[in-house]
């Protein structure tokens, strides 16, 4: 019938008034024509009859043709769907090769120039503005090798070729010392804890570390000066932690494409990025049979979520 692409209809080899039903099968197949080609078949079958009128065989036909639809339909909706991410990702890969390029430009400039005038023979320079220079130059440097590994690391991380060290963790010490780190840089960053006391998990400390990091790193550039909260607690044999800031919020429909590799959210051009830090922080998370998700209200500030399987046999 699929080779053939015709209906067929076939009766029982012998019909008995009285008898085992189920041996007197009387069946109609239609095939399911999806463009120009037949991919399957609709199976009617009635067991003892009685047999199968031309009214019959036309309802039959007529479910042939819209199952057939139906069908089509889907496969065409998912390849729209299918097209639609493919033509998104290329617009973000588009963008991310403006964006990168610009991002490389900027502290090559600043190294170049400031060293340029460092060089100079025919100007003199006191320690102070020397020292000044040095610093931007030292800074700059630290951005520009910062940007090459993000970009390295998501291409390890797509390609799964990035290596883990799992051990016991214990992350509400974990998560005061990137605070510490921060802190550092940013004197008056204000961070608030409310946590308790949580059981250990089986994770990469570097990882982690940079999960926190990138979050801390996102909070300062999108909600400078607010404060951030960090919550933790355990609930369902899981470790729930979540970074709240009370920036401007992200729009809701922006949401759902936060995590995805080059994105960045529109209208944030101002702010430097290359839309790969929530990306390696969802691929880390994953790594470690986590999930991270972040809800935002306009005016109201956004909050990141971090759950991760606790190990309180460790």
């Amino acid at each position: 019938m699929i080779r053939s692409g015709r209906t067929v209809i076939r009766e029982p080899r012998s019909k008995m008034r009285y008898g085992n039903r189920m041996t007197q099968p009387y069946l109609i197949g239609m095939p399911l024509r999806i463009g120009s080609k037949i991919r399957g078949a609709l199976l009617f079958v009635r067991f003892g009859g009685p047999e199968y009128t031309d009214d019959h065989i036309h309802i039959a036909s007529l479910q042939a043709f819209w199952s057939s639809a139906l069908i089509e339909r889907k496969e065409l909706r998912e390849a729209r769907a299918e097209l639609d991410s493919v033509q998104r990702q290329m617009r973000l890969q588009d963008d991310f090769v403006s964006t990168i390029s610009h991002e490389l430009r900027t502290p090559l400039g600043f190294i170049k120039g400031y060293s340029t005038s460092l060089l100079r023979q025919d100007t003199t320079r006191d320690d102070e503005t020397q020292r000044e220079f040095l610093t931007i130059i030292d800074e700059e440097a630290d951005r520009l090798t910062k940007l090459i590994e993000d970009m390295l690391e998501s291409a390890r991380l797509q390609s799964r070729a990035l290596q883990f060290k799992f051990s016991p963790l214990r992350l509400d010490a974990l998560i005061r010392d990137v605070a510490t780190r921060v802190n550092t840089h940013h004197p008056n960053l204000n961070i608030e804890f409310l946590t308790e006391p949580l059981p250990p998990v089986l994770g990469d400390g570097v990882r982690i570390s940079q999960v926190f990091e990138n979050l801390f790193s996102n909070a300062v550039k999108y909600a400078p000066g607010s404060k951030i909260t960090i919550r933790t607690k355990t609930q369902d044999n899981k470790v729930l932690i979540s970074f709240a800031d009370e920036g401007d919020g992200i729009p809701e429909d922006f949401l759902p494409f936060l995590f995805e590799r080059f994105y960045r959210v529109p209208g944030e051009r101002t702010v430097t990025g290359t839309g790969l830090g929530l990306y390696i922080c969802k691929q880390i998370v994953m790594a470690h049979h986590g999930k991270i998700w972040v809800e935002s209200m306009l005016d109201k500030g956004t909050t990141f979520f971090i759950e991760l399987p606790a190990n309180p046999t460790l």
